[in-house]
This record gives structure tokens, sequence and C-alpha cells, in this order.
């Protein structure tokens, strides 16, 4: 091959990288907006309000700390707790991941998202190179972890709606 056609193809490798990533960023943002409908159910108020208050929050720990607490304390949602503790164990899994792929750069010479050379800590240095392949395959489980985050919040909302029970 030559040296022409290697720089094409690596060009053309390093744009898939990019596309990748930018999927999967674009993914995970519509993501978090369910995250402030889940929300915006629990406090009783609007999409709006539930956005000022989450986007306020940095950390997207916190968020799935915070939708915990809101839930209510009886048990009707006992079933609900339990649905959510799943699906907040998965999206921290999954953000672990959208970390890598929304800090780290992608490589000039391999077109992989993987930490700087500068960043040394422990978490990078574990962390193996993100190919498109692997982003795009995290990209199909933050679609499904999106897709059940709708169904919880539509059987989250028949909850809420509920009548309460006269005592």
């Amino acid at each position: 091959m030559t040296e022409d056609r290697f720089k094409i193809l690596m060009s053309a490798m390093r744009g898939y990288t990019y596309e990748a990533v930018g999927r999967g960023i674009t993914q995970w943002a519509n993501t978090e907006s369910l995250l402030i409908i889940i929300g915006a159910t629990l406090l009783e108020t609007s999409f709006e309000k539930s956005g000022v208050v989450f986007y306020s929050i940095i950390n997207f720990n916190v968020w799935l700390s915070i939708i915990s607490e809101l839930m209510p304390k009886t048990d009707e949602f006992e079933k609900a707790k339990e649905k959510w503790g799943v699906l907040s164990e998965k999206l921290r899994r999954l953000n672990n991941t959208r970390v890598l792929i929304a800090h780290h750069p992608v490589d000039t010479d391999d077109p992989v998202v993987k930490p700087h050379d500068l960043n040394t800590t422990i978490k990078a240095i574990k962390s193996k190179p993100l190919a498109p392949e692997d982003i795009l395959a995290w990209v199909e489980e933050v679609i499904k972890a999106s897709n059940e985050l709708i169904s919880f919040s539509k059987y989250l909302y028949t909850l809420c709606k509920q009548p309460e029970k006269s005592s």
C-alpha cells in the first residue's frame, strides 16, 4: 500500500471514530433527558423545572441518587424501587464508558479513543482503548437502557397518578 493510500485510509478511520463518538455523546444526552422526565414525575413539576435542577448538578451519579431518594417510601413503590435499582446500576456502568468517550481524545496514529499520555491516573492506565466498534456497541447498550427508561417512566407515571388511598 502506498503512503498516500495509507494516509487516506487512516483519515477515513479517524472520521469513522469521530462519527462513533458523536453518536455516542448524542445518544447519552437523549438518555439524560429521560432522567429529567423521571425527576419531573417524582417532583410533581414541569420538565423544564426538573431540567433546571438536574442540569445544575454536574455529577451524573448524584442524578441517579436523587431519583432514588425521591422514590416514595410506600409499599406501592417497592417494585418501582427495585426496577430503578437495576436501571440505576446499569446507567452507572454505562456512564463510566461515557466518561472515557467524552473526556479522552481520538489518537491520531491509531484511530481509537484512549487517555492522553499525560493522564497517568490508575483508572486511565487500566482503561483499554475504544475502537469505533467498541463505541458503537456501547451506543447500542445506551439505546437499550434508554428504552428501559422509557418503559420505567411510563410505569412510574402510572404509579404516581394513582389516587391516594384514604386512611
